[in-house]
């Protein structure tokens, strides 16, 4: 979260026409912090080509923030009980 009177650092992820329609693994590891999320499971991390995070990306900064055993990675196709 910005300081008051510190400048915001540029949004990271994905921008089209302007808007952020998607998150980098650091905003989606904030995020899942912000909601106080009990686990987290990354699925939206390869469908297109203008991600610029992977999911290994996201685990590496899971494990930064210390929530990386919140964290379930499923494989495309793999079903979780949740």
């Amino acid at each position: 979260m910005a300081r008051p009177g510190r400048r915001r650092p540029p949004p990271r992820g994905t921008r089209v026409l302007g808007l952020l329609v998607t998150m980098d693994a650091e905003q989606g590891v904030e995020a899942a912090r912000l909601v106080g999320a009990k686990r987290v499971v990354p699925v939206h991390f390869d469908d297109y080509d203008v991600f610029t995070s992977s999911r290994e990306d996201f685990l590496v900064e899971a494990q930064r923030a210390g929530i990386a055993d919140r964290v379930r990675p499923v494989d495309r196709g793999e079903t979780i009980l949740l």
